[in-house]
């Protein structure tokens, strides 16, 4: 029996919360082909699993979670395009698209004219 205890991370990441946990190391076994791999970070999303890094023995709290935020904003992204809005210092002109508190969405967030690629032909 091992003596590896499971450890679970949730993490709250730009109003979103996600769900992390360790999984102990696998011994290599050359008779199935399986190659040795250490305690693990999985990313825990409808029912699937995803590498997120290395387990490392004593690592505190506040670095684990710093790096699972690290790791979120390379491979999840930035926050939603509700939580962008041009400073009151930006806006050109009264009124108009410039107003204060206009969402202004990333490049290819825009909106596109013409069908949606889900309707029929």
């Amino acid at each position: 029996m091992s003596a590896y205890k499971t450890d679970q991370r949730r993490v709250l990441h730009h109003g979103r919360e996600f769900h992390f946990v360790s999984y102990e190391g696998v011994a290599a076994n050359p008779r199935r082909g399986q190659i040795a791999a250490p305690p693990t970070w999985f990313l825990m999303r409808a029912g699937k699993r995803w590498f997120v890094m290395p387990q490392i023995p004593d690592q505190t709290s506040a670095d684990i979670d710093r790096q699972l935020h690290e790791w979120l904003d390379l491979h999840v992204g930035s926050p939603p395009v509700s939580a962008l809005r041009v400073p009151q210092s930006a806006v050109p002109g009264p009124g108009g698209a410039g107003s204060p508190g206009a969402l202004v969405p990333p490049a290819g967030l825009r909106a596109r004219r013409g069908r949606s690629p889900h309707q029929g032909r």
